[in-house]
């Protein structure tokens, strides 16, 4: 349990604190933004309230040769992979679009702890800088940065790589829909070797 504790921690479930220098404020932020730009609306089909929830899963025999950081895209990735579900937590999130480049995001994670449960709240943007994708999440405890590829039609993949931490999930969105899929490798854990700890996300627009 302490390990799912500190994934818990580390993860950006939430999204994809204080703000730091020159990066929360929009105003600000625009001032970086070209004025024609290929990424304006690029998070559009996130807005609005979503619900639903996040499964942290575990590889049944732990990591292995081959498969190192594998590009899984949907949920039929997942299902041909040996997994016990270790953690779902229920989450509702709130996006708003303030610019074609900036979008606020508001994020309520519960999940058992114990005998109860801990309802943990969340706050951050996803935004252009320059001809990148970044998303910021403000957490109780740390924030947290991914770099973001825009696939299009709704497809992001937001990622990230910092000691003890390496990351990949694989968002799209529809009218009506939210997924994610991905993987995490955390502490020890060897990243020439497959991961052990994989995701899925399903949400519903409320």
């Amino acid at each position: 349990m302490k390990y799912i504790a500190w994934i818990i921690c580390s993860l950006s479930l939430c999204f994809s604190c204080k703000t730091p220098a020159n990066s929360g404020n929009n105003s600000t932020y625009k001032e970086n933004i070209p004025d024609s730009s290929k990424y304006a609306n690029v998070f559009h089909p996130w807005d609005g309230n979503w619900q639903g929830e996040f499964m942290v899963l575990n590889h049944k025999d732990g990591q292995m040769e081959g498969q190192i950081k594998p590009e899984i895209k949907k949920l039929e990735d997942l299902l041909s992979l040996p997994l016990d579900t270790s953690l779902i937590i229920s989450v509702k999130q709130t996006y708003r679009s303030t610019s074609p480049y900036y979008q606020t995001v508001n994020i309520t994670d519960t999940y058992p702890s114990g005998d109860s449960l801990v309802s943990v709240n969340s706050e951050g943007y996803n935004a252009v800088r320059g001809d990148s994708l970044i998303c910021v999440v403000h957490k109780p405890d740390e924030t947290v940065l991914h770099q973001g590829q825009d696939l299009g039609k709704g497809i992001i993949i937001w990622s990230r790589e910092i000691p003890g931490k390496c990351e990949y999930f694989f968002e799209t969105a529809t009218d009506s829909s939210y997924t994610i899929v991905g993987w995490g490798y955390y502490g020890q854990d060897d990243l020439k070797k497959s991961p052990k700890t994989y995701f899925f996300g399903s949400y519903k627009k409320i």
